[in-house]
C-alpha cells in the first residue's frame, strides 16, 4: 500500500515524534511505500522514506493548520494514496495519533473562549471525533479515550488505545551495567557516594518542573538537602534554573549534566522525577520504569496510576513543593520505603512497553483498499 504519514511540524524529539520516525521505518520494512507529508521537518531525512513539504498558508496556528490539512487532502487524492495517518489533527484522515493537547481537558481552560484559536480547534476535533466522523483514533491513555466519548461523543469503535511506548533504547541494563553508569556520573561531578540521586530529563526545564524540584530541595533542612543530587539534562535555560538554586542556597544540589543518553541518567539515579506542569503525556515516567528506576509523577499525567502500580509515587494536584520535600524527607528517614519501591518497579516486566508502533501498524494493514 501507499501510505502517508501526516505532521505540520517535525522536530527530533518528544515520543509523537519518535512514533512517527519508528511507524514510518516499520511501513517501510514491511514493505510499503511511505510518504511523509510536512510544512517544517526539522531533522534527518528518514530512508528509504518519500519526503514533501507542502503550502500551508493561513491566519495564525490553527489557520496554517487548516490549510496543511487542505493540502494534505489535495495529495492523496492525486497520488492515489491508500491510508492517511495523521499525527497533527487533519480532518478525513483515516487514523489519528492523539499526541497533542489540543483536544485534552486541560486545554479548554475558561479563559480560551475569547481566543479565535480555541473555537478553530473545536471544529476540528469534531470533525475527526464526532460521531459521523470516519477516523479511528489512537489513544495514548484511558483518560483521553474518557475524555473523548465525554466531550465529543466518540463512539468506542472509533477509539483504538495503544499500549504504553518507550524508545527501544530505554531499558533495563545489566546491574554491572547500571553500577557502571552512576559510578561514572558521580565522578564525573563529584557527587558523594551516599547522595540520593534525583533525575530529571527533557526539553524546557521551566515546563519539565525543574523549578519546583529545586523549591522542594529548599524547604529541607541544610543537612538533609546536602544529601541530595538533583541531576538535569537536557535542553532548557541553565542560567534560570542556576540563578534559581543560587537564591534557593540549594546550588551544590545542582547538577547539569551533559550525556547523550537518556537512558543512562535514568538508569543511574535512585529516582526520576516527572513534575511537568502542562505535558500530560510525558513518556520520562515510562522511560524510567522501562529502566528500573521508581518514578515520580503529578496527578496530571495520563500515566499516574500505570506508574503508581509500578513501584512509583504520584503527587496530588495542584502540586505544592512541600509535598514532594515531604516525600523527599520519608526516603531519608524511611530507607525500607524506597527499597520498596524500588523492589517493586525491578519486578515489572517491561516487555509490553516496546510493542506500541508495531500495533499501529497492524492496525493500519487491516485497512486494505
Amino acid at each position: 500500500m501507499t501510505i502517508a504519514l501526516a505532521i505540520f511540524n517535525f522536530y527530533d524529539h518528544g515520543a509523537a515524534r519518535r512514533d512517527f520516525r519508528d511507524l514510518a521505518l516499520e511501513l517501510v520494512r514491511r514493505g510499503h511505500r511511505v510518504v511523509v507529508l510536512t510544512k517544517h521537518w526539522h531533522a534527518e531525512m528518514l530512508p528509504d522514506v518519500r519526503h514533501v513539504k507542502l503550502a500551508s498558508r493561513g491566519c495564525g496556528k490553527v489557520g496554517k493548520l487548516l490549510a496543511f490539512g487542505k493540502s494534505v487532502r489535495n495529495f492523496c487524492a492525486e497520488n492515489h494514496v491508500d491510508v492517511l495517518v495523521g499525527f497533527s489533527r487533519i480532518a478525513g484522515a483515516d487514523f489519528y495519533y492523539l499526541g497533542d493537547h489540543a483536544m485534552h481537558e486541560h486545554a479548554f481552560r475558561w479563559w480560551r473562549i475569547f481566543s479565535p484559536d480555541f473555537w478553530l480547534e473545536r471544529h476540528l476535533a469534531k470533525q475527526l471525533a464526532a460521531p459521523s466522523a470516519k477516523t479511528t483514533i489512537f489513544a495514548l491513555s484511558p483518560r483521553q479515550i474518557d475524555t473523548l466519548m465525554r466531550d465529543y461523543h466518540t463512539p468506542q469503535a472509533h477509539l483504538k488505545l495503544l499500549p504504553y511506548g518507550v524508545p527501544a533504547e530505554s531499558h533495563r541494563p545489566p546491574e554491572k551495567v547500571a553500577r557502571a553508569f552512576r559510578d561514572e556520573l558521580c565522578e564525573r561531578y563529584s557527587i558523594p557516594a551516599d547522595a540520593i540521586v534525583l533525575a530529571m530529563v527533557g526539553a524546557g526545564f521551566h515546563n519539565k518542573g525543574v523549578d519546583r524540584a529545586v523549591a522542594a530541595l529548599s524547604f529541607l533542612p541544610a543537612e538533609e538537602s546536602k544529601r541530595f543530587r538533583l541531576v538535569v539534562g537536557g535542553k532548557g535555560s541553565v542560567s534560570k534554573m542556576d540563578a534559581l538554586a543560587r537564591h534557593y542556597n540549594v546550588r551544590e544540589a545542582l547538577i547539569f549534566a551533559e550525556t547523550p543518553s537518556r537512558a543512562a541518567i535514568l538508569s543511574a539515579a535512585d529516582m526520576v522525577l516527572c513534575l511537568a506542569r502542562h505535558d500530560v503525556l510525558e513518556s520520562t515516567p515510562l522511560e524510567a520504569i522501562a529502566c528500573g528506576t521508581p518514578a515520580v509523577v503529578t496527578k496530571c499525567n495520563d500515566f499516574c496510576d500505570f506508574v503508581e502500580d509500578c513501584g512509583g509515587v504520584v503527587l496530588p494536584e495542584p502540586f505544592s513543593a512541600s509535598s514532594l520535600t515531604k516525600l523527599l524527607r520519608k526516603l531519608l528517614a524511611e530507607p525500607e520505603y524506597f527499597k520498596g519501591l524500588k523492589q517493586r518497579v525491578l519486578s515489572q516486566d517491561p516487555d509490553s512497553l516496546y510493542h506500541r508502533v508495531e500495533m499501529i501498524a497492524n492496525q493500519i494493514e487491516s485497512v486494505r483498499k
